[in-house]
């Protein structure tokens, strides 16, 4: 299980940039060389996505200028019951 300071130590340093991918974009992780990271399930502070098409999950690519990029596969919505 990722504990708030598993997570951090996790991806502290291996980027500057982070993207959240909703339902529509989650394709684009398709069209690039990913690593994933971990599951939003393996954690203990992300809240697990429950939507179709938000798989919850890290992702980390490097651009081909070679900028590092987070990718978060599917987000919550307050609909399924998470808070702000």
């Amino acid at each position: 299980m990722f504990n708030m300071e598993n997570v951090i130590s996790t991806l502290a340093g291996k980027a500057k940039l982070a993207v959240i991918l909703g339902s529509g974009l989650s394709p684009f992780e398709d069209q690039i060389s990913v690593q994933e990271l971990f599951l939003y399930s393996d954690t203990d502070i992300l809240p697990v996505p429950t939507v179709k098409g938000h798989p919850g999950r890290v992702l980390f690519f490097q651009t081909g200028v070679g900028n590092n990029v987070y990718l978060f596969a599917g987000r919550s919505h307050l609909y399924e019951g998470v808070s702000m």
